[in-house]
């Protein structure tokens, strides 16, 4: 039997594996150990869960070929897909559409959306360590909204006449679980998940590149953010914010494996007298501060952070990237 992870044929030891099902468990393990996340298995044309990967014989498999993500990526893109799908219930509720009727297949799709949500924002913080009691969002627990988003979802049910009106009642609640994930997304919890992951050799060269080529649209991106926000486009702005997040997670994510894959130190990274270390120190600030001004609905405080702060701090990561990706380059050399 032929083993793949994510399409690439694996050299898998097998000991005392005899089924499917045995060889997803070892694979899971290994997985885990390496902040790993195994989320399905296609044997042949069949494609299986975790919890439903049947005891077949290996003999009878051809090829298994294991879907695996990090943590990290799971996590964030868990929550990108959640506050947009709060952003279009309220995109709903606020637009042009706003006089339509909803019809019971509306509220019955909203109802098993808002069981999605709460299900998803759960794994999410499960998979970070985020205890919800623990967690607030402004003056409130995290749990008082999870309570909150399930009682919106139990009016719901079975009365469709009156959904339009409880869901606009409840406007802010959507809104304000919405920044709550987007909060999430900039914590240290999340941070710490995203740099800890390390790749191959090859993997950071080209995340380096990436991050290099796309330094000059994600300075437009932000002062596109900034410019929405200005102009009252809470949507459009946080998806720009959401866009530079993912472009400074896989930045923060390079630095931290320059050492362990290249043996090259941050603290020794400089571009004039600014060391990549540093630097870096200063950009988690400036991302506390936009937690600060999201958890305060202070739209002046994070436009500036994201125009008049961050849109600089790219100039010298590109400076510094640079010197990594030189660095990088001369060692291959020797």
């Amino acid at each position: 039997m032929e083993i793949q992870i994510n399409g690439h044929p694996v050299e898998f030891t097998l000991e005392k594996e005899k089924n499917v099902k045995e060889v997803v468990t070892a694979i899971s393990q290994w997985a885990r150990e390496r902040e790993l996340i195994l989320s399905e298995v296609r044997v042949g044309d069949e494609v299986f869960s975790m919890h439903d990967v049947p005891e077949r014989a290996i003999e009878n498999v051809q090829s298994m070929n294991c879907i695996i993500q990090s943590k990290a990526d799971l996590v964030a893109d868990s929550i990108c897909e959640a506050t947009e799908y709060c952003g279009r219930i309220l995109s709903r509720l606020d637009g042009p559409q706003k006089g339509e009727l909803l019809s019971g297949d509306d509220i019955g799709k909203i109802a098993t959306g808002l069981d999605w949500l709460l299900e998803i924002a759960a794994k999410t913080l499960s998979l970070l360590g985020i205890s919800a009691r623990d967690a607030k969002y402004r003056d409130k627990k995290a749990s008082e909204l999870f309570d909150e988003i399930g009682r919106l979802r139990k009016a719901l049910a079975g009365n469709e006449e009156d959904a339009p009106s409880i869901l606009s009642r409840h406007k802010n609640l959507l809104a304000d679980f919405r920044d709550f994930l987007r909060i999430v997304l900039l914590s240290d919890e999340m941070r710490r998940t995203i740099i800890t992951s390390i790749d191959s050799p090859d993997t950071v060269a080209e995340m380096l590149t990436h991050i290099l080529n796309e330094i000059p649209q994600q300075k437009q991106n932000l002062e596109n953010a900034a410019a929405a926000y200005q102009a009252g486009k809470d949507t459009e702005g946080s998806s720009g914010v959401e866009k530079f997040i993912d472009f400074i997670y896989r930045y923060f994510r390079v630095c931290h494996q320059i050492k362990p894959v290249f043996n090259i130190d941050p603290a020794n990274v400089s571009s004039g007298d600014l060391a990549l270390n540093e630097k870096n120190d200063a950009i988690n600030e400036l991302l506390n501060q936009m937690i600060q001004s999201l958890e305060n609905n202070d739209i002046i405080g994070l436009t500036d952070v994201l125009e008049y702060e961050l849109v600089p701090a790219l100039n010298d990561i590109e400076e510094l990237c640079k010197t990594v990706f030189a660095m990088i380059q001369a060692s291959k050399e020797l």
